[in-house]
């Protein structure tokens, strides 16, 4: 479903993916009978697909204004994911802050030995120092001139 929601829309799938995840996690997967929300909660959440269904199945006489409170709930978690972007921005400064507290500016120049932290291949969540290797020129990158 992310997948196919993410190949759909190329240019904007960050600002949707929230909602498709929450639908996924909404729905009664057919193998476990459960929704993936129930077996972490423990009881079912009441989403955009549960009102739809209380609506189609509620007596006509009833005035629910179920549009107005599905555009309402997706303004909600549209703010919500905005106010998390916003904290996670802060925190993100205040973490290289405090790392950058402690970190010792590096220059190498040719003919230093050093060892570089390499991924191990096969195992991808795995690294080790590999080494050592001599340093043969330094390279300016264009954007830090």
């Amino acid at each position: 479903m992310s997948k196919t929601y993410c190949h759909d829309n190329e240019r904007d799938w960050d600002e949707g993916i929230p909602f498709v995840m929450f639908a996924a996690r909404e729905s009664i997967q057919e193998s476990l009978g459960f929704s993936p929300f129930e077996l972490v909660f423990r009881h079912t959440v009441r989403g955009p697909l549960k009102l739809l269904k209380e609506k189609w199945l509620s007596d006509p006489g009833e005035d629910i204004h179920l549009l107005d409170y599905v555009s309402r709930f997706k303004d909600r978690l549209h703010r919500a994911c905005e106010l998390a972007q916003e904290n996670l921005r802060h925190s993100q400064k205040k973490m290289k802050a405090w790392y950058d507290k402690t970190t010792v500016k590096r220059e190498f120049k040719p003919g230093d030995k050093v060892l570089v932290f390499l991924p191990v291949s096969g195992q991808p969540l795995q690294a080790r120092f590999q080494g050592p290797y001599v340093i043969e020129r330094k390279m300016i990158l264009l954007g830090q001139i």
